[in-house]
């Protein structure tokens, strides 16, 4: 088990490392095309228009599946932020904030694979001492879309990537965001 998690750790990492490289390759192979294309989409993005949309995600309070009520941002056809906030208990008060910024790397808005980097900060239950801070950082690699006919504005996402707990000790979790792969609904207005 344990050389299989180390693989696939590698291999994550040098997908992610291999998409940093090669987009800004991508980039200055089509500033030197001179040919114009055209394509029709039925994508309902507009370069001017930023679109924004209210769900919920998994992951909002430490790593597992707590829910929490979260926030979708999309600058444009490529880039999204996504904010969350969950208060799981008011006794002990426990809670959890936190975001994730994505860049879309294959595909679109309306269907693709990302790339990101997410955190989130909070309380977790500390058994009868009470509570304790927690800040996670996490890079994260994921696919989403949207379900298209009448129900085109429901978007779903899902994210993995190991979980760097920074306090109240540093430790390396190699499990994913939660067990349902960082699932996320949103309503697009």
């Amino acid at each position: 088990m344990y050389r299989f998690m180390k693989k696939l750790i590698l291999a994550i990492t040098l997908v992610l490392a291999s998409t940093l490289f090669a987009a800004p390759r991508a980039v200055a192979a089509e500033k030197k095309t001179t040919t114009k294309t055209t394509v029709s989409s039925s994508s309902s993005y507009s370069d001017s228009k930023m679109r924004y949309g209210l769900g919920f995600t998994t992951y909002g309070a430490g790593v597992g599946a707590n829910g929490a009520v979260s926030f979708m941002l999309e600058f444009n056809d490529l880039t999204s932020l996504q904010p969350y906030f969950a208060i799981v208990s008011t006794s002990p008060f426990q809670f959890g904030v936190g975001g994730i910024l994505r860049h879309t790397v294959h595909g679109g808005g309306d269907n693709g694979v990302h790339v990101g980097l997410g955190f989130n900060l909070g309380t977790a239950g500390a058994g009868v001492a009470g509570t304790a801070f927690f800040l996670n950082i996490m890079p994260v690699a994921g696919y989403h879309f949207s379900l298209g006919g009448h129900v085109n504005n429901i978007k779903i996402s899902f994210d993995l990537g190991p979980t760097f707990a920074v306090t109240p000790t540093f430790n390396f979790a190699t499990s994913p965001l939660n067990a349902l792969g960082g699932a996320s609904m949103h309503y697009m207005f």
